[in-house]
């Protein structure tokens, strides 16, 4: 399994949301939908392969989802397990 920096994941997820601020995008808070659970497996199967975007979208997830039932409560923990294992 490949592993990655969370400094730099994070870092690109920082530079991606400075810009958009910039560019007045973004207006309201920053919270994301939370993904399906197939979604979610298929990416972390990426990240585990060692695709990068794969590990940034799994970062933004953790950092910016909100769950609004017990179902997305359960993806959000299975992303917090995923970013427990992909980054050192």
């Amino acid at each position: 399994m490949t592993k990655f920096d969370r400094m730099q994941i994070a870092y690109i997820n920082n530079t991606q949301a400075a810009g958009d601020r910039k560019n007045n995008v973004l207006k309201q808070s920053k919270s994301v939908a939370v993904p399906h659970q197939e979604t979610f497996k298929y990416v972390f199967d990426n990240a585990k392969k060692g695709n990068e975007f794969a590990a940034v979208l799994l970062d933004e997830w953790q950092n910016n989802c909100l769950p609004k039932n017990e179902e997305e409560k359960q993806v959000v923990e299975l992303i917090n397990k995923a970013t427990n294992k992909i980054f050192k």
